[in-house]
């Protein structure tokens, strides 16, 4: 039989061969270069990982307009709606209101036909406060000098209007309108 320090070392020598085996480096140097290793690695992999996703990305879009302009998906909007008339309203000289309609002579009533109507209005002056009464729901404001311009679309039911400006004092001075909408 083998006396107890014998068996001692045996331990120990076989402890040391167990952990030979499983390399477990008690030095921290090693430990910290193992741990840089595993994620110099991991991040190789996950850039490879993008590198493939957007290569396959690539080809399955070129591939798609390879396929031709029938397959496409297109989008497009809804046509704007195109005003069956157009009335132009603009300053005189002088800072007076003139209605004019083109290709129409002014003071008599104007005709339109019933639909969407664009009413286009043009100021040199301020001051002017331009409505359609009605349920037409048309009013512009050219308050201040950087409004210039103003262009509105409004759809417009047969019946009877009065364009004019509800400044106190304007739609008597003759800044005024009739309108007639007709069924076209």
């Amino acid at each position: 039989m083998t006396s107890a320090d014998e068996l001692d070392q045996l331990w120990r020598d076989g402890l040391a061969v167990l952990a030979e085996e499983f390399n477990t480096p008690t030095d921290p140097e090693p430990r910290v270069a193992l741990r840089l290793r595993r994620r110099r690695r991991v991040r190789n992999a996950t850039k490879l990982t993008a590198v493939v996703a957007s290569i396959a990305v690539a080809a399955i879009t070129i591939a798609a307009l390879a396929r031709g302009s029938d397959h496409r998906t297109r989008v497009t909007s809804p046509p704007s709606p195109v005003p069956v008339a157009t009335v132009a309203v603009e300053d005189a000289p002088g800072g007076s209101l003139r209605i004019t309609f083109p290709g129409r002579e002014t003071g008599l009533p104007l005709r339109l036909p019933s639909g969407l109507v664009r009413f286009h209005v043009v100021s040199g002056a301020a001051g002017h406060e331009l409505v359609l009464d009605g349920p037409s729901g048309l009013r512009v404001q050219l308050s201040s000098p950087s409004t210039r311009t103003s262009t509105t679309d409004v759809q417009l039911a047969p019946g009877q209007y009065l364009m004019h400006c509800i400044v106190p004092g304007h739609t008597e001075a003759g800044e005024q309108a009739a309108i007639t909408v007709a069924t076209p």
